[in-house]
């Protein structure tokens, strides 16, 4: 790949143009990296308008699992526009019907019954105020590093607590830590199928002085995403859903990141063989549209009376026709095989390949969903933000597009559209190890 400038002229323009009329709340105003400007995006790659190419590792937040502008996708919406292009949840149309039946097709056996969304903060609100109305509790527990969406009714119930505090929102839920066995807050565990977290989760809620009263559900994620690609021991989700059980509370996973093939099943939460009460689904489920759901159980899911809640874009004909190709582009190529495949390949190569670096604390992954923690001590394991950001600049010089991410903002992610081949991903490990070769000489 040849070196690229970047930002070129013209992505300098669309930059500045960008930052004098848009509010200053984006990430388009962070200083610590310029924003990538696109043109056009096909496949893996992504191209901005000086004319450079970019091999994409991101997929747009997982959003393009099936890779950009597919053209199954690209037809479906050309054979929709024409016919209608907004029809409101009051109204019923077909493909509205077809997209409810292939979800249900697709999702765990069990969960039968969907509510629309479009944001994936919007899908874990829903199920929010299902889960407390349902319930008739209030009490909710989530986990350190937690990303379940930034808009007001979601964000109580993030990790991070300073991005609660620009807001102005309070916290919403107790927080536990997540099996984040790297940075383990109990030192370990001798048996990781013994999770210590699991028995800290069940003491809150057996202890009367915890400060835990009647819980309504627990939020998780299956793998933590924004988190840095954090993988709990296998049995973590399965524990959880027995603590549940018995205190008669919900167990809400949040699949919109993770989900849809990303790490080498249909659904993440099928690693640990776990089907939630609720599962919210966005992203990718799109192919490059903003479509979202929940999905549940019957008896949860019709518990509301007709009109509880409603907008106006929830059942867009236009972007449902975008989703239903999406799944039929999945189903049919079967990408959550390809993830699985060459997850462990990409996996691999980086774990040998970098297990000495003198930055690196631990490669670790699941399918095509890898995460690099970048340290500066590796005995200390002292986050090393700086140098995440400069290998992530590092890499677009080359033409690799990757996000940072992480408690610490030190994880290099690794998230290629599921449509990858084998020889574009060697071109992209390949493109990974220079990266950390260059970074290892300026250490």
């Amino acid at each position: 790949m040849a070196k690229i400038s970047y930002p070129g002229p013209q992505s300098e323009k669309i930059i500045s143009v960008c930052k004098q009329l848009e509010g200053s709340g984006l990430r388009t105003f962070s200083t610590e990296i310029p924003p990538i400007t696109i043109e056009s995006a096909n496949g893996i790659w992504l191209k901005d308008p000086d004319g450079n190419t970019y091999l994409d590792l991101f997929a747009g937040f997982s959003v393009e699992n099936i890779g950009h502008s597919h053209p199954r996708v690209v037809e479906a919406i050309c054979r929709q526009a024409p016919k209608l292009l907004h029809c409101p949840p009051a109204y019923c149309n077909e493909l509205r019907a077809k997209l409810l039946e292939k979800l249900c097709e697709i999702a765990p056996k069990g969960l039968n019954r969907i509510l629309w969304g479009t944001t994936g903060a919007m899908a874990n609100e829903i199920a929010l105020n299902l889960s407390r109305s349902r319930t008739e509790r209030k009490e909710i527990i989530s986990f350190h590093g937690s990303y379940l969406g930034g808009s007001n009714g979601i964000i109580g119930l993030n990790g991070k607590a300073k991005a609660r505090a620009r807001l102005g929102i309070e916290a919403d839920a107790h927080f536990v830590p997540f099996p984040y066995c790297y940075r383990c807050p109990f030192g370990g565990c001798d048996n990781q199928d013994e999770c210590k977290i699991i028995d800290y989760i069940d003491d809150m809620l057996r202890n009367p002085a915890s400060g835990v009263g009647s819980l309504a559900a627990i939020f998780v994620e299956p793998i933590q995403g924004s988190g840095g690609v954090v993988i709990p021991p296998k049995g973590f989700l399965s524990n959880l859903q027995k603590i549940c059980q018995e205190h008669n509370a919900l167990l809400v996973i949040d699949e919109i990141q993770v989900g849809f093939g990303r790490t080498g099943r249909m659904w993440a939460a099928e690693h640990d063989g776990v089907v939630p009460d609720l599962m919210t689904i966005g992203k990718g489920i799109g192919g490059g549209l903003p479509v979202s759901a929940v999905i549940g159980r019957e008896e949860l899911m019709n518990f509301w009376e007709p009109n509880t809640y409603s907008a106006t874009f929830l059942t867009n004909p236009l972007l449902h026709s975008a989703a239903l190709a999406a799944i039929e582009v999945m189903q049919e190529e079967k990408l959550w095989l390809n993830s699985a495949e060459l997850g462990e390949v990409l996996l691999d190569f980086l774990s040998s390949n970098l297990v000495d670096h003198p930055l690196v604390g631990e490669v670790r992954g699941k399918g095509l969903y890898v995460g690099i923690e970048m340290v500066k001590d590796k005995k200390k394991k002292t986050p090393a933000k700086e140098e995440a950001r400069k290998a992530q600049l590092i890499a677009r010089e080359m033409g690799l597009f990757f996000d940072i991410s992480g408690y610490y903002g030190n994880v290099v992610r690794i998230a290629p559209p599921l449509i990858i081949t084998r020889s574009e991903l060697e071109q992209a490990i390949d493109g990974l190890i220079n990266v950390f070769k260059i970074m290892k000489k300026d250490a």
